[in-house]
């Protein structure tokens, strides 16, 4: 699949799931791992997404076709995929991001973040098995 036909086919399941209606959303066990599965209508959009592995987004597929693991098969959540780098990417300038007009402290002692060199926070909570599916 050429680079942007990948594009286009992303955008549109990007819109369909963002619509919102009809969506659907079930556990499944992956290769030892739970994982959510977020599904459009008509599985027109399907992400698999495992939160004990930092919410990272391991398969994605439209119409059935992949669009994270060109092979076709379903990938191995524990050795690929996207993370969510939230609720910040990249590095913070110290130990606390804004979002939407307020100020928000970073919790050092909760062992989720990751520093570089400079000890600057990086990439959000980045691999962090503290995230939970709460609805």
């Amino acid at each position: 699949m050429s680079h942007w036909k990948l594009l286009l086919v992303t955008v549109a399941a990007a819109r369909v799931l963002a619509a919102g209606q009809g969506y659907s959303a079930t556990w499944e066990r992956i290769k030892g791992v739970d994982a959510v599965r977020l599904a459009a209508p008509g599985d027109s959009a399907v992400v698999l997404i495992a939160p004990s592995l930092g919410n990272k987004a391991f398969d994605f597929r439209v119409n059935g076709l992949p669009v994270l693991a060109p092979s076709g098969e379903q990938p191995d959540p524990a050795a690929s995929g996207i993370p969510l780098l939230a609720p910040w990417a990249n590095r913070l300038d110290g130990d606390y991001f804004w979002s939407n007009g307020k100020r928000y402290l970073l919790n050092p002692a909760l062992d989720t973040i990751q520093y570089d060199e400079s000890h600057q926070p990086l990439h959000g909570l980045l691999g962090s098995a503290a995230w939970r599916v709460v609805d």
